[in-house]
């Protein structure tokens, strides 16, 4: 759910940084 990618991906934001967030959008939008 959109949701639950927002919430993963904010969440990954904090963890691994603005550059990586890119990256784990695009995978988590083509998943």
């Amino acid at each position: 759910t959109p949701v639950a990618v927002i919430e993963f991906v904010d969440r990954d934001v904090d963890a691994k940084g603005a550059s990586d967030h890119a990256r784990t959008a695009a995978e988590a939008a083509a998943a």
